[in-house]
């Protein structure tokens, strides 16, 4: 079951399971061990949404214990949003699901994730 509801000042986004919550004036994403309860649900990850333009989102400053499952639910509530590609920070010896690390430029040592084509396919497979 995938829901998305608004939760107080914040959107909460969760696929029966886990989820993850999404404040918009500041851009910050926690990611919840399970399905929220009160008003101030304990988080295992937390992390910063930036937008640079018209369809790029940068994601940063994540701390924590980001799965899998939350990483499906963040490429989901951007997409929503309307954003077709992210640059994601990450420690350097760390790697990045879903994404390819990009190697010249700018951006190097960063992760770019083609987020239509992820929930293209996530759309075709069940969320565990």
């Amino acid at each position: 079951m995938q829901t998305s509801v608004r939760h107080q000042q914040c959107r909460v986004l969760d696929d029966g399971c886990v989820a993850i919550t999404f404040e918009p004036r500041g851009g910050t994403i926690r990611a919840l061990p399970m399905l929220p309860v009160g008003d101030h649900p304990a988080y295992i990850a937390v992390g910063e949404v930036t937008h640079l333009a018209d369809g790029i989102v940068k994601l940063h400053a994540f701390a924590g214990q980001l799965g899998r499952r939350h990483m499906r639910l963040i490429v989901r509530l951007l997409v929503e949003q309307g954003y077709r590609v992210a640059y994601v920070d990450r420690a350097a010896g760390r790697a990045m699901p879903m994404a390819e690390q990009i190697e010249q430029g700018d951006w190097k040592g960063w992760w770019r994730i083609d987020l239509r084509s992820i929930i293209d396919g996530l759309d075709t497979r069940p969320v565990r």
